[in-house]
């Protein structure tokens, strides 16, 4: 997770906000269920940077499959970070740290420093994504890797134009915050030889997200009211742009019944790089 960008390579204010109902969402992903793609390479020595940790949940994931590493999170949030750092604390995890930073404005960090750079729905919420990728790609070893995933489509069941409606919605409050790609998964693979990996370097998968559970639907349904109820900042913004209350409102009652709809179901999809710096 990252703030969004306003133009130009600053990050401003994070799009999507930082209330409850959002980083909760966040809090959710793991190492196992959001980073597999990237579990199998690694090894317990290698030295992590985690470009956009958000909460930390990932983070620390990877921090317990590299017990003689280490993971360093990274965030523009100080907010976002104190709960990476509790999420740390609370496991007990001796091996890894947070600290502010800015990839589109450059990290501290000498050339090569990291075994593996990784995103996870960071790349999204920037106005220059292959100019982060660059900075992941000087930061990583000869022979390391470089690794995201990235979020693209989503699929509703039932079939639901308003709920679709909310997905666009979303990628255009995104774009005029300055967000270069909402659907950033499809286009890994191409910002990655934009920054300078060949294309024999660079493995593209995909897995997917699936929010099918009572309870899943009901996180999903507390991410939509966060961020289109009375002080949601994509409400804002869909104002701006010209959307009505009712039109608001009317995504809000098409989510409360989806999530009441035991055969309710949303699933992402994520496009995922491996590269190999050589």
């Amino acid at each position: 997770m990252a703030s969004a960008p306003t133009q130009g390579s600053k990050l401003a204010t994070y799009a999507l906000g930082y209330r409850k109902g959002t980083t909760d969402t966040y809090d959710r992903r793991t190492a196992e269920n959001s980073a597999r793609f990237l579990v199998g390479h690694l090894e317990p020595h290698m030295r992590i940077l985690d470009i956009g940790c958000g909460p930390g949940s990932i983070s620390c994931g990877l921090a317990e499959l590299v017990p003689q590493g280490s993971v360093l999170g990274i965030d523009v949030s100080p907010t976002v970070l104190e709960l990476a750092k509790s999420t740390a604390a609370s496991k007990d995890l001796q091996n890894i740290s947070f600290q502010i930073g800015n990839v589109l404005e450059g990290l501290p960090f000498p050339d090569h420093s990291f075994d593996v750079v990784f995103t996870h729905q960071c790349l999204v919420h920037l106005s220059d994504p292959v100019k982060a990728i660059r900075e992941m790609k000087r930061l990583c070893r000869v022979g390391g890797i470089v690794a995201s995933r990235e979020g693209d489509t989503h699929i509703w069941y039932p079939k639901s134009d308003v709920l679709e409606g909310f997905i666009e919605l979303a990628g255009e409050t995104m774009r005029r915050a300055g967000v270069h790609e909402p659907a950033a998964g499809r286009h890994l693979h191409v910002w990655a030889r934009q920054a300078g990996f060949k294309s024999d370097e660079i493995e593209k998968s995909v897995s997917g997200t699936c929010s099918a559970s009572p309870a899943k639907r009901e996180r999903f349904r507390v991410f939509v009211h966060d961020q289109l109820g009375e002080k949601g900042m994509m409400r804002a913004g869909a104002l701006r742009m010209g959307k009505t209350k009712e039109e608001l409102d009317e995504i809000l009652k098409a989510i409360d019944d989806w999530a009441q709809n035991e055969d309710g179901w949303v699933s992402m999809m994520c496009g995922e790089v491996i590269c190999r710096n050589t």
